[in-house]
């Protein structure tokens, strides 16, 4: 004999429950529908006619491709200095962040907003630039892409305004950054102006002071040996003054916790180390097999040793001369170019589509609430009308239910209405 299959009470109970919640949704479907398309229609109303259109424009631009101008021809010039495995890959700093803050700053704010007479649209009630300022802010992103390219999109509600404006921010970047790249040529220029006129003082005292001795003891003649040991000496201790006055730029332009100060740095000590080694006669180190060239400082002859110096410091401050006076020329180029600096891959143009808003959406989002509310609107004036005490409050839902029933034509359910107290 088979078994009877038995179906547990509580799955019973759930299919009952279900079947009767969709029974009484499909009693009421009326109000259900009648009443979600009003809520429907009063919100497009609102979100047609009193929530305008935002359009987003997007203009693309990307850093210069490499460095140029002043740092460029430094770099030129240590790479000179020292031998290659001590230069290390010198990498050339990206101008993306700069960029980023200049774009963020409230001076190209207030730029954009005065040129397109924004201020009494953005700040219509307070006129105060501060407002406008923040409210643009909030209509403005700016994001870097994945080839390091930057991204200055405006949202507006003009589309044709959101693209100039866009194009605007470009405009104004590159202006900023043209300002402010001659003011770090200026100071830059005044900086090494400073040692150009330095040197140029100290080449005149020692020709004055070469002559004077010559007029006075003869002209003496150095040993070939000896005067390639001033030579070199010359040529590392001109490198040494150039690297210092490149110190001092990459200080004033990057700050002195970047690794190219520091490497800079190490290439000073490096050349510190050799003149060292010259003046103490221990040339083996670091010069190759070439020790056997030089006379070290300390065995030259007393008699010509006054002459010695003056020669040294002559040679070497005609090596300075010869290291700064391209600095010097760049410098002047550099705080006089006005040319564009920002690179712009693709100008804003007006969109064909709209930003925002997401009517569809927001219409069905609100239309899964409306249902929502409404059907458990529904079974709670059910569970009022069944579980009613007699109260004034139960007593006028009660009747808010029975006058609904009426108005939508809600038939008498045939099965039990749901019990919702589980």
């Amino acid at each position: 004999m088979t078994e009877e299959q038995h179906i547990p009470p509580q799955a019973q109970s759930d299919d009952i429950n279900m079947f009767s919640y969709l029974q009484v949704l499909a009693q009421w479907w009326r109000f259900l529908v009648f009443n979600t398309l009003i809520v429907i229609a009063l919100m497009a109303v609102v979100l047609y006619v009193f929530v305008p259109n935002e359009f987003k424009a997007t203009a693309s631009i990307i850093p210069p491709a490499q460095e140029g101008g002043l740092g460029g021809t430094i770099s030129q010039l240590a790479k000179g200095m020292l031998p290659t495995e001590l230069l290390g890959d010198i990498g050339v700093s990206s101008a993306t962040f700069n960029y980023l803050a200049i774009l963020e700053s409230r001076t190209a704010m207030e730029e954009v907003i005065e040129r397109h007479d924004m201020l009494h649209v953005l700040a219509e009630k307070s006129g105060l630039m501060s407002v406008a300022v923040a409210k643009l802010r909030e209509k403005t992103e700016f994001e870097i892409g994945e080839n390091n390219n930057i991204f200055v999109s405006v949202i507006d509600t003009d589309k044709d305004r959101a693209a100039a404006m866009a194009n605007t921010f470009v405009d104004v970047l590159n202006e900023i950054s043209v300002d402010l790249n001659t003011q770090s040529a200026r100071n830059n220029r005044e900086f090494i102006e400073k040692r150009y006129k330095r040197s140029m003082t100290d080449l005149r005292t020692l020709e004055d002071s070469l002559q004077m001795f010559q007029e006075k003891y003869g002209v003496l003649s150095l040993p070939d040996q000896t005067k390639a040991a001033i030579d070199v000496a010359a040529e590392l201790q001109a490198k040494l003054t150039v690297a210092q006055v490149e110190l001092g730029v990459l200080e004033r332009t990057l700050g002195e916790n970047n690794p190219e100060v520091s490497l800079q740095k190490a290439e000073i000590a490096e050349i510190r180390s050799k003149l060292r080694q010259m003046r103490s006669g221990d040339v083996s180190e670091g010069f190759g097999n070439v020790d056997e060239m030089f006379i070290p400082f300390s065995e030259i002859p007393e008699i010509g040793m006054e002459y010695l110096r003056l020669y040294r410091e002559f040679e070497i401050q005609s090596k300075i001369l010869e290291f700064i006076v391209p600095l010097y020329e760049q410098a002047k180029v550099e705080e006089n170019k006005t040319i564009p600096v920002v690179l712009v891959l693709d100008r804003a143009v007006p969109p064909y589509k709209k930003h925002w808003p997401p009517r569809m959406l927001i219409l069905a989002a609100l239309m899964f609430v409306s249902v929502s509310f409404l059907s458990l609107m529904i079974f709670f004036l059910l569970w009022v009308a069944k579980h009613s005490s007699g109260t004034s409050i139960e007593q006028r839902l009660v009747r808010l239910k029975d006058s609904l029933a009426r108005r939508y034509k809600v038939r008498s359910p045939a099965a039990p209405t749901p019990d919702t107290s589980d």
